[in-house]
């Protein structure tokens, strides 16, 4: 456990973010089809090792743990290679994660994929082989990594594909970020509405860097929110990112966290700005920055109602109950739905509260950035080797004040 204690409010550091993993996982499995590929530094977490190994075998049992993008390209993946008979299963929390929509879709091409415990969800049976399909639709309405999962292995289908997304698209930015990954390489692709055709590359580029994490940045944004003056450059990152969660620049700025591109790295300072009273938006997008902007608005005492949630509760834990429970040990009181929370009363004074992490590494970086303002403890804190095993001493640097208890 790690408890943060209220520091002297002003941060500044030099802050070290790993590596996108997701856009690192997307070239993985393209190296995977492509050898010739050739990726820079692999990121540290657990994610990327889970699906690294997962990609080198061939037969058995294939367990993923946590890592629900492994699960969903692993699937594709395996599903398309020929000669390989695998299991294919993680935690018991990924196995109650649906996964019939990408299933499915696959079957109807020709796959040959079974469900081993209960119908839509792991643990699959795959039996892996050539598949031609030149056309394929998929639901995204429960994730976006679906439509992702088979655009990677497209190239495998045939020189051209088309995948038609039905449904309503949830993590939109996510899909077109996969879209820029094929295209970095040589991959052909065209988007009309939401029809992909994508063509497959005559030449692969192979030398490709993937830079830093904006979902790991954005709790260091939160934390500035929160300071009353401060500065921090955020190494290796880029405003125009293809990552989705570039919007934290934007998503922030209200709450007087300034942004600034100098070269290669990124400044934000903390401005005097007038704070909202209240806070509403819609994060079907960047759903992964709802945690962290929870805290960030709670801690601010910003009457806020986040929508858009819906895909939360298939998450590393049910994401919407875990901040509710966890808020109330603080003394707030959220209201949440299927795809929406709010809070419109705060306490005089956070209660001193222990948060548990449910498994999942943003639920303890996201409270985290709450010790700026307020004394909390986080519980397993080695959860955060799922995205960013050095977050500890990167937030420590920046002058956060904890310490480690039993």
């Amino acid at each position: 456990m790690i408890s943060i204690f209220p520091s002297s409010q002003t941060l500044s550091g030099i802050v070290e973010l790993p590596k996108s993993k997701s856009i690192y996982n997307r070239y993985l499995v393209l190296k995977a089809i492509h050898p010739e590929l050739k990726l820079d530094t692999q990121p540290d977490s657990d994610d990327t090792k889970v699906l690294e190994e997962g990609l080198s075998q061939t037969g058995g049992t294939v367990h993923v743990r946590h890592a629900g993008t492994a699960m969903r390209f692993l699937t594709t993946y395996f599903a398309s290679t020929p000669n390989v008979s695998v299991v294919l299963t993680g935690s018991e929390r990924m196995q109650k994660r649906p996964i019939s929509a990408l299933v499915s879709a696959l079957n109807k091409a020709g796959a040959e994929i079974s469900y081993l415990q209960k119908k839509g969800f792991p643990p699959l049976k795959i039996k892996g082989q050539k598949l031609n399909p030149t056309r394929m639709d998929i639901n995204c309405t429960t994730s976006s990594q679906y439509a992702t999962s088979i655009l990677l292995c497209s190239s495998r289908f045939g020189s051209s594909f088309t995948l038609n997304l039905t449904g309503e698209v949830v993590s939109a930015g996510y899909i077109d970020s996969t879209l820029d990954v094929l295209k970095n390489i040589g991959y052909s692709v065209e988007l009309d509405g939401n029809t992909i055709k994508v063509e497959r590359p005559k030449k692969i580029k192979s030398n490709i860097s993937v830079e830093s994490d904006w979902s790991g940045a954005s709790y260091f944004y939160s934390a500035l929110a929160m300071a009353i003056s401060g500065e921090m450059c955020l190494k290796n990152l880029n405003i125009d990112s293809i990552q989705p969660d570039h919007l934290t620049a934007e998503i922030f700025k209200p709450f007087g966290v300034e942004t600034t591109q100098l070269g290669t790295d990124l400044s934000i300072k903390k401005v005097n700005v007038e704070l909202p009273t209240t806070y509403v938006a819609d994060l079907i997008n960047t759903p992964d920055l709802a945690q962290t902007l929870v805290a960030c608005l709670v801690g601010l005492k910003i009457k806020f109602k986040l929508t858009g949630l819906q895909t939360l509760v298939h998450k590393e834990t049910n994401r919407l109950e875990a901040l509710q429970v966890e808020l109330f040990k603080l003394g707030v009181v959220a209201q949440i739905s299927e795809n929406s929370i709010s809070v419109v009363e705060f306490p005089k004074v956070f209660n001193l509260a222990i948060i548990k992490t449910y498994n999942d590494h943003r639920m303890a970086m996201a409270f985290a950035a709450l010790g700026v303002i307020s004394n909390v403890e986080i519980e397993d804190t080695e959860v955060v080797s799922k995205s960013f095993p050095d977050f500890w001493n990167q937030l420590k640097n920046t002058g956060i004040v904890m310490s480690v208890t039993s």
